[in-house]
Order: C-alpha cells, then sequence, then structure tokens
C-alpha cells in the first residue's frame, strides 16, 4: 500500500506554488472538502460519511499541531 498522504494528494488534490506544495493550503483545502458536504476519495473509492468526518477531524487536529508548533519556532 502507498503513503496515505500520497494517495490522499492523489484523489482528492494538492496546491502548488512555485513547484512546491503548498502544505498549509492543501491541508486547508482537504478540510474544505468535507465542510461543504463532499466526501474523500481514496483509493479511488468515495468513503463513507463517518470515514470522511473521522478523516476531516484528523486534517483539522494535524493542521491545528503544524501552527503550534510552527509558531513556536519562530
Amino acid at each position: 500500500m502507498e503513503n496515505p498522504f500520497t494517495e490522499m494528494m492523489r484523489s482528492n488534490g494538492v496546491i502548488y506554488v512555485n513547484n512546491h506544495i503548498e502544505f498549509r493550503d492543501t491541508l486547508m483545502r482537504w478540510i474544505a472538502i468535507y465542510f461543504s458536504g463532499k466526501r474523500y476519495r481514496y483509493n479511488g473509492e468515495i468513503l463513507s460519511e463517518r470515514d470522511s468526518e473521522e478523516i476531516a477531524f484528523g486534517l483539522i487536529y494535524l493542521f491545528d499541531y503544524l501552527e503550534r508548533t510552527h509558531r513556536k519556532k519562530s
């Protein structure tokens, strides 16, 4: 099985800036997918509402963690 992050990128899109992945904006995009009433794709399949909800909240926690750790370094 491939890296889950790579599969999310392939299935749900990614935001590039100057040929580099803009990780923060990509996470916000993925979070917005769920809250706009859609479900995630993974390995070519559309996930259930419950699985999509779990992923969305996991992404929120990841985003929050990255924001907090980035602020500590600044």
